[in-house]
């Protein structure tokens, strides 16, 4: 690593060499371990190459008794470039200032970012700043799993949060917990009820009473499988987690509509620029206040972060009129993208089923596209709760 920084700093040098036999002279550097960059033939006596200053302080006792001669071209180099500041010291001293103020901010956390957007994202970041993740923490003494740990405790409805420090910038990652569905545990008694309307096709029954059967139409909270299975003599009982299938063919009429016009942008070519920095949370505005700007306008926003570790970014603003007209849309597109939408809604509703047939009714008026969906469809309709014996009293195949 330390022989790399040297190299980069050594001083490279630009020779022309003249030697009675310059392939010689090649062989001799490499043998000797200096490298040659960039070695090009002049003529048949003289070629050019690039070299470090440190291997050409090694070239006297290669060419020592070869009868070669060298000049020198040209030198580069990092003290080449900064040897013109050398004679101003205020200059230089300025520059050293500013590399040490990197480097110490460079140490510090200056951004927090949030990789997607989120209800709990305020609530979370005033969390992260109460367990010592904030603008202005100390990168050295931030603990990102006893941070995190304290996050999940303090927000129990965080099922996991990711926290990367890069750079001065920490990049913050959560996912919410999804309440688990309600299930009924298999050691609780339990009915099956129908969830719609319909006419059952299927009826597998792994457990409980059958009371409905297949080619009947029941109406949605029918009983369909009950909890009380009778056993030997009459009136005995027990009481049993009823499980089964139960599909049924339904039947479905929705509507959708949409306007039959739209408005669309027409951009005047009028463009007014606005130009700030933002370090922290200050405001420096680099433009002059042109109040209020236009009646309708589009806003671009591109962010430039000068340097990436500080909070200092400048910020243009583009506002961009345009005026809005009314224009009919294509009604053929709307009604096949009112269709699909409705297709798409009603295939999602249903529980282990499917679209049988459908029929689409479109009608305009006062300039509004309506359309109507009939389908018939297939699907389970079986649905548990807990058993209550004074709700199965009230069903009529009881």
């Amino acid at each position: 690593m330390i022989q790399k920084i040297l190299s980069a700093l050594d001083t490279k040098l630009v020779l022309s060499v003249t030697s009675p036999d310059p392939e010689r002279f090649v062989n001799d550097c490499l043998s000797a371990g200096i490298q040659l960059r960039q070695v090009q033939r002049k003529n048949a006596l003289t070629l050019s190459c690039r070299m470090g200053a440190m291997d050409f302080r090694r070239l006297p006792d290669v060419v020592r008794g070869k009868h070669c001669r060298i000049k020198i071209l040209k030198k580069f180099g990092f003290v080449q470039r900064i040897r013109p500041y050398a004679r101003r010291p205020f200059f230089l001293l300025g520059f050293i200032g500013a590399l040490v103020f990197l480097y110490a901010t460079s140490t510090y956390v200056w951004n927090i970012t949030i990789t997607h957007n989120g209800a709990r994202d305020a609530e979370i970041l005033r969390k992260l700043a109460e367990f010592g993740l904030h603008p202005g923490a100390r990168i050295s003494e931030i603990d990102e799993g006893q941070i995190k740990e304290q996050v999940i405790s303090a927000l129990p409805n965080l099922s996991w949060v990711g926290i990367y420090l890069r750079g001065s910038t920490a990049e913050i990652d959560y996912r919410l917990r999804v309440p688990a569905p309600e299930i009924i545990p298999l050691d609780e008694p339990c009915s099956i009820y129908a969830a719609k309307d319909g006419v059952l096709t299927k009826l597998y029954v792994y457990q409980g009473k059958t009371i409905a059967s297949v080619g009947e139409t029941v109406m949605r909270g029918d009983l369909l499988v009950s909890a009380v299975v009778p056993i030997g003599q009459e009136g005995n009982y027990t009481l049993s987690h009823a499980l089964a299938d139960a599909e049924a063919r339904t039947w479905y009429d929705i509507d959708a509509a949409v306007q039959t016009t739209t408005k669309q942008k027409v951009y005047t070519g009028n463009v007014l620029t606005k130009k700030y920095v933002l370090f922290q949370n200050q405001r420096i505005n680099l433009s002059p206040d042109y109040g209020k700007t236009y009646e309708e306008y589009d806003i671009i926003i591109e962010k430039k972060q000068v340097v990436s570790v500080l909070p200092l970014v400048i910020v243009t603003e583009k506002y961009m009129e345009y005026t809005t007209r009314e224009v009919p849309v294509d009604l053929t597109a709307e009604q096949k993208r009112v269709e699909a939408a409705l297709t798409d809604a009603l295939s999602a509703s249903l529980v282990k089923g499917g679209i049988i047939s459908s029929r689409f009714e479109p009608t305009v008026a006062d300039g509004v596209l309506s359309v109507r969906m009939l389908c018939e469809c297939y699907e389970d309709i079986a649905e548990s709760r807990p058993y209550v014996p004074t709700d199965e009293a009230k069903q009529p195949n009881q």
